[in-house]
């Protein structure tokens, strides 16, 4: 069984973002000023909302996972330092060699991670961008893998204030992310 999604992620540094992936829905994820997050699940009547949290884009990820047992989308790849966050507990790799990945010319890469393995693709040419990154988790059944293809990478100087803008409907209430956390949950 597979599922089919998109990510758009934007980022501000040193402490803005919007991510936002319509997976399981659509889920916008948006950081605030001085440690603040939103979530807004659509459809959905709630945004959750957490403040306090460190306010660089790294403390609000790590808050959102170590509090609220939240995982920002492929945050891994849109924090300052991409290298140190996927070496992260990482027990081994290898370079496996080149791969042509929608017409660029990329270097293979492969690691373990404890219950992970993953795999990432960089493009070998003047910008080393990720193109694909593939994910199995050994300690789920059946080892599902969340594959990433289709990375299209853009580096403006800065973004406009409304591109980090939650628009959800004037009828959603604002509740602690613990609470909307729960009303999530199956």
């Amino acid at each position: 069984l597979q599922s089919v999604g998109t990510v758009d992620v934007r980022v501000q540094r040193p402490g803005r973002f919007l991510a936002t992936s319509d997976s399981a829905g659509t889920v916008s994820i948006v950081s605030g000023v001085e440690g603040r997050v939103q979530i807004y699940r659509e459809p959905g009547d709630l945004v959750g909302e957490a403040s306090g949290l460190e306010p660089t884009i790294e403390g609000m990820v790590d808050g959102l996972a170590r509090d609220f047992d939240l995982n920002a989308p492929l945050a891994d790849l849109w924090v300052s330092d991409p290298y140190a966050s996927f070496m992260t507990g990482c027990l081994g790799g290898r370079y496996v060699g080149t791969a042509v990945v929608n017409g660029s010319p990329c270097h293979h890469l492969a690691y373990r991670a404890g219950s992970l393995d993953w795999q990432i693709w960089v493009d070998a040419g003047a910008s080393p961008v990720p193109r694909r990154l593939v994910i199995t988790y050994l300690d789920i059944a059946l080892a599902p893998q969340l594959t990433v293809t289709d990375m299209d990478w853009s580096f403006p100087e800065s973004l406009p204030p409304e591109a980090f803008e939650l628009a959800p409907p004037a009828s959603a209430r604002r509740v602690e992310m613990k609470a909307f956390v729960e009303a999530m949950r199956p």
